[in-house]
């Protein structure tokens, strides 16, 4: 039905990094229905735990592999988070989320048991918080730096290029578009955002 596409075009127009999942009693089944109907495209990670034992896990991401459009496995120690492929946390073992020069990578650690689990859903979940908030907080900055480039432009009809820097270290390189004509001081250029975020 069209107000269903219309709802899932809305959901992938909303700004989200990652996707973090906890399950227990009832989860394979629940899990199986919902990576069968998730988009081949999906624009980010997917992070999961389910309260599962040793070797049930590896099982469980095999399943979900078979059945789903996106990548799913077993998590390994470093592994790196990409869009479009999801990692499920190994019986027997936490499962964070820590920040490295390669990127979003999973740690895996045997710490205490958490509500009588390992892995337990609040490790993973309190990690992606911690993490993905940092770049909320950017992103925000950016966006009212962003707003003042744009005026700027309009202000002064300007096609040149130049960095924008905001307290962070972040940088970000603003190019104008091809669109319009040159000395169209009627429509100033929209910028092309190319952008390196460096965050603490």
């Amino acid at each position: 039905p069209a107000a269903q596409r219309q709802a899932s075009l809305d959901l992938r127009l909303q700004r989200f990094d990652v996707i973090a999942m906890g399950v227990s009693t009832g989860g394979p089944n629940a899990l199986t229905e919902i990576f069968r109907q998730l988009p081949g495209d999906l624009p980010v990670p997917i992070v999961i735990v389910q309260h599962m034992p040793p070797v049930f896990t590896k099982y469980l991401a095999e399943r979900l592999d078979a059945v789903s459009p996106v990548e799913v496995k077993e998590a390994s120690e470093g592994d790196v988070l990409t869009p479009g492929k999801a990692w499920l946390a190994p019986g027997n073992f936490h499962m964070s989320l820590v920040r490295r020069p390669a990127g979003i990578t999973v740690h895996l650690h045997q710490g205490p048991p958490e509500n009588s689990c390992r892995p337990a859903v609040d490790v993973l979940f309190r990690s992606a918080a911690e993490i993905y908030a940092a770049f909320e907080a950017c992103r925000e900055r950016l966006d009212k730096q962003l707003r003042r480039y744009k005026r700027r432009l309009r202000d002064h009809h300007s096609r040149r290029t130049g960095p924008v820097e905001f307290d962070g270290g972040s940088s970000y390189i603003l190019a104008p578009s091809d669109d319009g004509e040159e000395g169209d001081t009627d429509a100033p250029p929209q910028p092309i955002v190319i952008a390196e975020m460096e965050t603490k």
